[in-house]
């Protein structure tokens, strides 16, 4: 295939989609290789599973409400759902409840909890929860967060 040029046109419909893809060219070859039965015999697969340990520990605890935060059984409502969103909203909550328990200095100053929300992002959990139930130590995940609390600072 070397030297040759294909010329393939992204459909109006799709051109948000391309724009905003998080890999644009590859989601562009996917497109080509489903329309081009050829191609896509020679397409490798590719399926992401950063949560596929959540997955397997639901699996073995028997854990309903964690099989379909993962996705590994269909969710009630059927959509998608994204566990570290879900890790997320729960840290946010429980964070609130420590800082505000009991310590009425603080919950004077809402400041701190909003603080705290904001720069937790959907990432930044991630960045934590992953690392840990594979096994890497409190230091580098620690310092792994800095990094990314210090980056979107």
């Amino acid at each position: 295939m070397e030297g040759v040029c294909y010329h393939f046109v992204v459909p109006d419909s799709l051109n948000d989609a391309f724009i905003n893809a998080k890999r644009p060219f590859q989601f562009l070859a996917n497109l080509y290789a489903i329309n081009d039965r050829d191609v896509m015999s020679k397409l490798p697969l590719f399926k992401d599973a950063s949560a596929s340990a959540y997955q397997i520990m639901s699996y073995f605890l028997l854990d309903e409400s964690m099989a379909k935060r993962t996705n590994l059984i269909p969710s009630d409502d059927g959509q998608i759902q994204d566990v570290y969103e879900f890790f997320r909203e729960e840290l946010v909550k429980f964070i609130k409840e420590e800082i505000y328990d009991g310590n009425s200095s603080l919950y004077q100053n809402s400041s701190l909890y909003n603080v705290v929300r904001d720069y937790l992002t959907r990432d930044a959990v991630k960045g934590l929860f992953m690392p840990k139930i594979y096994g890497k130590t409190l230091r580098s995940t620690s310092e792994d967060l800095s990094q990314t609390l210090f980056q979107e600072a």
